[in-house]
């Protein structure tokens, strides 16, 4: 019980993963927005975000089950999840990225009796292991192999959440709606 429990978070967990990589951006843009000056552009993509992440919510609940009971999903799950595993083990192998000396940065930051000096040196330090996790980070996210595995995965989970519960497709297509939105105002914001 214990180990399904374990592995149902984790697959639930990828699949938050999976199905928020295309809206990463407009998550961002989401935080960008809250420290600016409110329009009436940038106030509606707030509105559309908040519906987006409860909608999202209600179809993660709904596809949670149909995945636990789905033999076939949860390999593909884990293919990916390997996959995943692999390159971004390369990738930050090729960054030369230390997570032990990260964490350790970090740690020793929080320290409040540290001088000036020493503050600044470690955070300079800590701002290069940063960068190299967000290079390898990037990476990652942007491999064509995840990305093609993740695509089919999604509609394989997509389709047979929808065959387990007619009532998903409405909430895909409310999904599917926002996100059109949130692309007509991002690029309205980029000309």
């Amino acid at each position: 019980m214990f180990t399904k429990s374990i592995k149902t978070k984790t697959i639930i967990i990828l699949l938050i993963t999976v199905f928020c990589f295309s809206f990463t951006g407009f998550a961002q843009d989401n935080k960008t927005m809250q420290g600016s000056k409110m329009s009436g552009a940038k106030s509606e993509a707030m509105q559309l975000y908040s519906e987006y992440k409860s909608l999202n919510q209600k179809i993660n609940k709904i596809q949670g089950p149909v995945i636990e009971n789905n033999e076939k999903l949860q390999k593909d799950l884990t293919e990916i999840q390997n996959l995943f595993s692999q390159i971004w083990e390369k990738n930050a192998s090729n960054e030369n990225l230390d997570m032990e000396k990260l964490k350790n940065l970090k740690g020793k930051l929080q320290d409040e009796n540290l001088s000036e000096d020493k503050k600044q040196s470690l955070m300079q330090e800590y701002r290069d292991e940063a960068h190299k996790f967000q290079k390898a980070k990037d990476k990652t996210m942007n491999n064509q192999k995840i990305q093609k595995k993740q695509d089919i995965l999604s509609e394989k989970i997509k389709t047979a959440t929808i065959e387990a519960n007619p009532e998903a497709e409405k909430i895909y297509s409310q999904l599917e709606e926002i996100e059109n939105k949130l692309k007509t105002i991002q690029n309205s914001q980029n000309k």
